[in-house]
């Protein structure tokens, strides 16, 4: 009696190395981008709702204009909602971006600025232009 098979397929393995570290790294930069990017759009909303409301409710007849400042209303306050709801999401992708580079480079950086000079190539300029 044969298995039935699975529409799911386990993803293949990530071969170690620079791609992957790599890609690894760079997703919550790509999640900034985009959340930037979906603040840039929404933060035109104002400057729309101000141009349709000149030209479709003050320019239009007066039975049409209440329904057309509703629709402009609850569009405008449903954009400013998401508006407010993407600037913590970013603020925490970004934290958690500092704290991973943090992590990642502050060791290796005090190692590196604390550790003696044992060969030419980490001595002063100075020393190796022959002004010892």
């Amino acid at each position: 009696m044969t298995e039935p098979s699975t529409s799911r397929t386990a993803a293949p393995p990530r071969a170690p190395g620079a791609a992957g570290w790599l890609a690894d790294r760079l997703r919550p930069l790509l999640w900034v981008a985009f959340i930037s990017l979906m603040l840039n759009v929404l933060a035109l909303a104002a400057p729309l709702f101000a141009m349709q409301l000149c030209d479709r409710v003050m320019a239009g007849p007066a039975e049409d204009a209440r329904a057309t400042m509703a629709w402009l209303g609850l569009s405008g306050a449903l954009v400013y909602g998401v508006f407010t709801a993407l600037i913590p999401v970013r603020q925490q992708v970004l934290a958690g971006l500092s704290g991973l580079l943090e992590e990642q480079f502050s060791t290796a950086m005090i190692h590196r600025a604390s550790a003696p000079c044992t060969d030419e190539s980490t001595r002063p300029i100075v020393a190796v232009a022959g002004r010892d």
